[in-house]
């Protein structure tokens, strides 16, 4: 990530994390917990974990013993079917809620791969059971689930009948919007995903991708250099995803 906004929104270095200090502390636990409280909850529910590059976070089929927020860095999520197909489903980045998905069965259901060295927050549910702040957690984690449920359901309702150029532009404006959330700018980042990866997660074929983007820089939507992407007309590109006549 690049062009920080403000030196109090960077992200303190792997491995020395503590959820009094930590910048993204409201995703994990309510506003109105004090520091003492969140140093009691971080010491008996909390575990920090860096994954490397290409490494897995957990397989599908393992059990699922606590949910992940992402401290830091990038995760791709794979669905792989009987046949040997392989179909990325999400991209995962700071403040990210990862591992829901293994909540209700105990067992997860996707692979989930690092696309960076990236730092997680392990978060158990039974240890939380013994905090004394259960009730204002449970509620919490409620409304962190109900929220990463409501991104997912919009973002597939955005790409479900959508043509090659507004699943680019959707895909841009989704992860512009989620980088200027974290204080970084909308306007210029960098896909950590390859291609293919991106091709995948969108439904499309790698020629359509480098198609579609040659076509928004030509447009003057955007500008391009190697992974890093700089949206030069973000309104326009907006616009691509209302307008059914083009691609």
């Amino acid at each position: 990530m690049i062009n920080p906004k403000s030196k109090s929104h960077q992200i303190p270095a792997l491995g020395k994390i503590r959820c009094d200090e930590c910048p993204i502390q409201n995703v994990c636990f309510p506003k109105e917990l004090s520091p003492e409280e969140l140093k009691e909850i971080g010491s008996v529910s909390v575990k920090h974990r860096i994954v490397h590059e290409g490494d897995y976070l957990f397989h599908a089929g393992e059990k699922c013993h606590a949910f992940y927020v992402v401290h830091s860095g990038f995760f791709k999520s794979i669905k792989r079917f009987y046949n040997g197909y392989e179909q990325v489903i999400g991209f995962q980045m700071n403040s990210d809620v990862i591992g829901m998905d293994g909540m209700a069965s105990n067992l997860h259901s996707t692979d989930v791969v690092a696309l960076e060295t990236s730092e997680v927050c392990l978060i158990d549910p039974a240890s939380i059971d013994s905090v004394p702040t259960l009730k204002k957690l449970h509620r919490h984690f409620d409304q962190v689930f109900s929220r990463e449920i409501i991104r997912l359901q919009n973002m597939a309702l955005l790409l479900g009948g959508m043509n090659a150029h507004q699943k680019m532009a959707a895909f841009l404006i989704n992860l512009s919007k989620r980088f200027e959330r974290l204080n970084y700018s909308r306007n210029e980042f960098y896909l950590r995903m390859t291609r293919v990866e991106l091709a995948s997660y969108l439904g499309l074929t790698n020629a359509t991708i480098s198609r579609t983007l040659t076509v928004f820089k030509t447009m003057g939507l955007i500008k391009t250099n190697g992974r890093k992407i700089v949206i030069s007309d973000y309104e326009k590109l907006l616009s691509i995803i209302l307008d059914t006549h083009l691609g």
